[in-house]
């Protein structure tokens, strides 16, 4: 795991894109897995050259709505990613009521925890969804230059599902929570694996405090529950074991992980240069 991003404090990848942009590398075109309400997909769009397209793969109907004011360059594929075309069960934990914070903010109905599964689980709401590759569903005669993905464990399997367009991609920006094998795909694939900010929930703990530099705190989640962001201190020995020492005791969630296509590393290098140190 390369730490670079992570020392730079990079926590979106918004500040990726606009050093691409600064540095006159052309991204055309994006790919957005988990869209949720499209915020990310307009995020997308506003670093890339013009015309570009911005696939939004959505399958929790709750969401779609929100599309419907999002700029039409955003294209709203109302199914999942993963490996093959099927049809699978996808659990929906919870959506935003009324009541809440994000209700009270016209947000009533919307999820962000939906993932899929193989088996029922019998306490938990779920609809079937249609999943889809993706390349089967981006035109051929399309590449994407950035890739997102958010799928609540679902990643590795919708990567399987895109050799194609991991191919041209300049960079992937990729939820990590432990899933097995993710980490040796990408690396099979050529890419070059950097992490960044970690999300927590709850509060932190004044050794957390003494291990990661809070970044933002007594976040409100869609959820209603709270959490934390912060930044490693010091450089993890042995990435596997703290990884998961720190999701034990200190409830801690996930990182984005940015993986650099081997092929345009030297595109990388140039955006470095107009990234600010925050």
């Amino acid at each position: 795991m390369n730490e670079l991003l992570s020392a730079l404090r990079i926590a979106s990848f918004e500040p990726l894109l606009s050093a691409y942009q600064q540095a006159g590398v052309s991204i055309r075109n994006g790919l957005d897995g988990g869209a949720g309400l499209g915020s990310t997909s307009q995020a997308m769009l506003r670093y890339m050259d013009n015309p570009s397209f911005v696939f939004a793969f959505e399958p929790f109907p709750g969401n779609h709505r929100f599309f419907a004011s999002l700029n039409e360059n955003i294209v709203l594929i109302p199914k999942a990613l993963a490996q093959s075309n099927t049809v699978m069960h996808f659990h929906v934990p919870s959506t935003v009521t009324p009541d809440s914070e994000w209700g009270k903010r016209g947000m009533t109905g919307y999820s962000s925890v939906g993932y899929l599964a193989d088996k029922l689980n019998d306490n938990m709401p779920y609809i079937n969804v249609e999943c889809v590759t993706a390349d089967s569903v981006v035109p051929a005669d399309q590449s994407v230059g950035f890739i997102k993905l958010d799928l609540q464990g679902g990643e590795l399997n919708a990567l399987k599902g895109m050799v194609r367009l991991q191919r041209d991609a300049y960079l992937l920006w990729i939820e990590y929570t432990g899933q097995d094998g993710l980490l040796e795909y990408l690396i099979s694939q050529d890419y070059l694996i950097f992490d960044t900010e970690y999300f927590f929930l709850g509060s932190p703990s004044e050794d957390a405090k003494r291990r990661f530099e809070v970044s933002r705190e007594n976040i409100t989640l869609s959820t209603n529950a709270k959490a934390w962001f912060g930044f490693k201190r010091t450089p993890w020995q042995d990435y596997f074991a703290q990884f998961n020492q720190f999701r034990s005791e200190h409830h801690m969630v996930q990182t984005d992980l940015v993986c650099i296509n081997k092929r345009y590393f030297a595109d990388f290098l140039k955006a470095l240069s107009f990234i600010k140190v925050a």
